[in-house]
């Protein structure tokens, strides 16, 4: 079956002229490319589904599919292999390979592809093959009108010797965050550190994140914006405070220059991210240490507001590990309970004037401030309160009753009962299901006797149920989660799963279906009788308790 390129790129933007046109005028892009459908070509499974541009392709890992790289080679093969080249052929090539760099993500095989493609010019003489490759990769940069074969077009360009006009098509489109990683190892390849530079204060998302990974700091002006303003990573500071620290030298800076207020918010947010993160730890940066006593005594000179004290807080946990002496140690508390106590700063007034601030919930926890009744008024009163996570992190089961009840009052449970689906839960339609699911992830704190459950007195059964019949799930996960902590499980939980069991989309949700439905028939087997051991356990228990 014959593609042609032509109509494979008509009546749709290129994306390189997509970026130009909407670039502002200091070169940098607001919006997200205009083709993210197009990821469900490669990957169906994504259909319908929202991804931050760049974000597939930092998460994704693993090795390089080599099936994928051979057919894709068999595809330059045959093309190189004609002595004449008609407009027909090379539309019908460029389409086919076109096809190819749509339907799959390309980091799944950019790598075992170059490969075979250097090692094959290396070893014949592969005037025509290269000819092709460059004119087919040209025409993918500046034509292509989906994401996947941009970046085919881009990683294979970029293992050529390229001119100027070429590294001005990089820069371009490395200002969209969905090129970023790919940019990045092409202009890096070249040594255009000032290029990356430029491209990583362009970028806030992911491709800042790819740009650091390549990034030189051979200058003060380098330096000084990777300590003040490249941490500033939307994805997460964590993603790049490592290189921050680590490639600004930040601990010599603060030591030669002293730490004034910008220097002291900027560690302060760097510090912070690290104490909040599942991906990095103290441990991971070798003057940790140094670096947070250093910040804590220069928090004597510096004015406290809500965020500077609770970032103090948060590092109150590091404080206490072995990583500091304890003279260190209380060196240290000692600064921060003089802050607490002695700085004349009314803490608690602070923090209840807006007891759900972020800040104000890490202060609040720290000093033992209950502000739980001033967030339920909040909630009361704001018809579309949101903040169910802040509001839940309660032991006390009167309290979680009356966010039960509350929950009731705002939502129909009933009409948000639907047959089982497997949607991710992402976008509005799905915001009550995510408000629920913080209640029902709370849920998990209380016990329940056999008694109580069986009876059903069980505290926001109803939401649970709710939950358990919500299209998302991630909801029906959150509600096994606490099903699955209970002693037994009450007989309205059987009904449900045993009806939506054949119905069930997701395999995993599943299996946890059968292995409590295993359960609950092997508890309703084993019932002991009031007299089972009255004689002891001899070989005649058995029979005597047949007897009676």
């Amino acid at each position: 079956m014959k593609v042609s390129y032509k109509s494979l790129i008509s009546d749709k933007p290129a994306l390189f002229d997509w970026i130009i046109e909407h670039k502002d005028t200091h070169g940098i892009l607001h919006q997200s490319l205009p083709d993210e459908a197009s990821i469900s070509l490669a990957v169906p499974e994504l259909k319908d589904m929202h991804f931050v541009d760049g974000m597939i392709d930092g998460i994704l890992g693993g090795e390089s599919d080599e099936k994928k790289a051979n057919d894709l080679f068999t595809l330059f093969q045959e093309f190189a292999a004609f002595s004449e080249l008609s407009d027909e052929i090379i539309d019908e090539y460029l389409g086919k390979i076109y096809m190819f760099a749509i339907s799959n993500i390309t980091t799944t095989y950019i790598d075992s592809f170059l490969l075979l493609f250097l090692d094959s010019i290396k070893e014949k003489n592969g005037k025509g093959l290269i000819r092709i490759s460059v004119a087919l990769a040209n025409q993918f940069v500046k034509t292509a009108v989906h994401r996947e074969a941009v970046k085919f077009g881009i990683a294979l360009l970029g293992i050529f010797k390229y001119d100027e006009a070429e590294l001005e098509i990089f820069t371009t489109l490395g200002l969209a965050d969905e090129f970023g990683k790919f940019v990045a190892i092409v202009l890096s390849y070249g040594e255009h550190n000032e290029a990356l530079f430029d491209l990583a204060q362009k970028t806030e998302g992911w491709g800042r994140i790819a740009y650091f990974r390549y990034l030189e700091i051979d200058s003060e002006q380098k330096r000084e914006w990777l300590i003040f303003e490249g941490y500033k990573c939307k994805i997460g500071i964590d993603y790049v405070v490592l290189a921050c620290l680590e490639k600004g030298r930040v601990l010599e800076f603060a030591q030669e220059r002293g730490i004034d207020s910008k220097l002291y918010d900027a560690l302060g947010d760097m510090i912070d991210s690290i104490h909040d993160s599942a991906r990095v730890e103290f441990s991971d940066y070798a003057h940790s240490k140094e670096l947070v006593m250093l910040f804590v005594q220069a928090t004597q000179t510096q004015k406290m507001n809500l965020k500077r004290f609770a970032i103090l807080c948060n590092l109150l946990d590091f404080i206490h590990t072995e990583v500091f002496t304890l003279a260190e140690q209380e060196e240290m508390k000692d600064i921060l309970k003089a802050i607490a106590f002695e700085s004349g700063i009314d803490w608690e007034g602070l923090v209840r004037e807006n007891p759900l601030d972020y800040y104000a919930r890490i202060i609040a926890k720290t000093m033992g401030i209950d502000t739980w009744e001033d967030m339920f008024a909040i909630a009361k009163k704001q018809k579309h309160f949101d903040d169910w996570f802040a509001l839940s992190l309660t032991d006390d089961r009167v309290r979680y009753a009356k966010i039960c009840d509350l929950a009731r009052s705002r939502y129909d449970l009933d009409a948000l009962k639907s047959a089982p689906r497997d949607e991710l839960g992402l976008g509005d339609e799905f915001s009550a299901y995510s408000d629920l699911e913080f209640i029902g992830q709370g849920l998990g704190r209380f016990e329940f006797s056999v008694d109580e459950i069986k009876n059903e007195q069980i505290l926001g059964l109803d939401i649970l149920q709710t939950l358990l019949q919500s299209p998302v799930t991630r909801s029906r996960n959150i509600a096994l989660n606490v099903i699955e902590s209970w002693l037994t499980t009450p007989q309205s939980i059987i009904t449900l799963i045993e009806k939506n069991y054949h119905k069930e989309p997701n395999e995993d949700v599943k299996a946890r279906y059968s292995a409590l439905l295993k359960r609950h028939k092997e508890k309703a087997h084993y019932v002991i009788k009031p007299h089972a051991f009255r004689g002891g356990l001899d070989e005649n228990s058995e029979q005597q308790e047949d007897k009676d």
